[in-house]
């Protein structure tokens, strides 16, 4: 997916990919059955659509974090390429297990830093927060075994988690900035 041609065939003709492993690393657990968590990720990040549709402005700020937060990203994979070296596990049996080599085969283990993963999970836990302060415990806890689960699995570094944070945060600021500007410009799309 997205940079992962591109990004297997500089490493193919000898060029280093910079593989952010920390001595934290080695002491973290790989435990294939928090695939689930990180599979509910994709929930959470659907999840502001259920208050985003009452909600024009909040549907603007929403789409201009995402789009904000993806073309960041985007920008960190392709000029600072990024790789985790995840464990072979094509040889186990089990769901968690080819729920989990589902996930490495779709990008190789490349696009691991920042997290977008950590960086969608917090901004949308801090847009719950920040309109529905009441229900933001739910999506703050989804996003908290989502941030655990990226390691957990192998599908990040550590380091890539507090990237990813900061990122989701600054998502979180450019929406507030950018989504009120959007609205008034399209105002008409009524």
């Amino acid at each position: 997916l997205g940079l992962t041609p591109r990004n297997a065939s500089l490493m193919a003709e000898g060029h280093e990919i910079w593989k952010p492993e920390t001595l934290v690393d080695r002491y973290i657990p790989f435990i294939p059955m928090m695939v689930w968590p990180y599979y509910t990720y994709f929930g959470l990040l659907f999840s502001p659509l259920i208050v985003e549709s009452r909600h024009r402005l909040w549907l603007y700020e929403g789409t201009m974090g995402s789009i904000g937060g993806a073309i960041v990203g985007a920008l960190f994979f392709y000029f600072l390429p990024s790789r985790v070296e995840q464990p072979e596990i094509h040889h186990l049996s089990g769901i968690s297990y080819r729920a989990l080599q589902l996930m490495f085969d779709m990008d190789r283990g490349f696009h691991a830093f920042p997290s977008l993963h950590v960086a969608f999970s917090v901004y949308t836990a801090n847009f719950w927060r920040k309109r529905l302060p009441r229900y933001w415990h739910v999506p703050g806890l989804f996003a908290l075994f989502v941030v655990l689960s990226t390691v957990l699995c192998k599908r990040h570094y550590f380091i890539d988690i507090p990237a990813g944070i900061v990122l989701g945060w600054a998502m979180g600021h450019f929406a507030s900035y950018a989504g009120p500007k959007a609205a008034r410009r399209f105002a008409w799309a009524k």
